[in-house]
């Protein structure tokens, strides 16, 4: 296996990747992926190691842990941070009527939602027999096939900075 972590620089106290994790970004998954080379990784430690506002950026990981849209203006790797938030892929919200009518039902019956999902489910003795289920991709047997993102074939696309 490739290394995907470059060696930690003197004075590196790790904020970068700590910012670049609070944005959704892992930098050596980034790096595995072939999508930022282990070079820019390198050059960002640096940058980092060689702040001035190691407190500040501290500060503001621990106030806004959990809610950070984007590196203080501050940090000389910003932009590059922010382009590699930007590639990640996004969450897929699924909308799904059945699942939030059983939550509802659960709610109002005060029942485990397991129960409340299965009550307006058949019995499997009610079900018609001769229906035939449909296969899914590999062939197996399923009652109800549920749609996939299509994989991408584009490659992903590839950082290359000079410094």
């Amino acid at each position: 296996m490739p290394n995907t972590r470059p060696p930690t620089p003197e004075g590196y106290q790790g904020q970068i990747e700590l910012m670049a994790l609070e944005m959704g970004v892992d930098l050596e998954v980034s790096v595995a992926k072939d999508i930022v080379s282990l070079g820019a990784v390198e050059r960002m430690m640096r940058h980092c190691a060689a702040c001035s506002d190691h407190k500040s950026c501290t500060a503001f990981l621990v106030a806004q842990h959990g809610q950070i849209e984007a590196p203080p203006s501050f940090c000389v790797d910003r932009k590059l941070i922010l382009f590699l938030h930007d590639l990640m892929p996004k969450p897929v919200v699924v909308h799904m009527p059945e699942a939030e009518e059983a939550e509802a039902e659960a709610d109002s019956a005060d029942m485990p939602l397991v129960e409340a999902a299965d009550a307006g489910l058949p019995d499997a003795d009610d079900a018609d027999a001769d229906a035939p289920a449909a296969p899914d991709s590999e062939g197996h047997q399923v009652d109800r096939i549920v749609p996939e993102a299509a994989p991408s074939t584009a490659p992903a696309p590839r950082l290359h900075l000079s410094f």
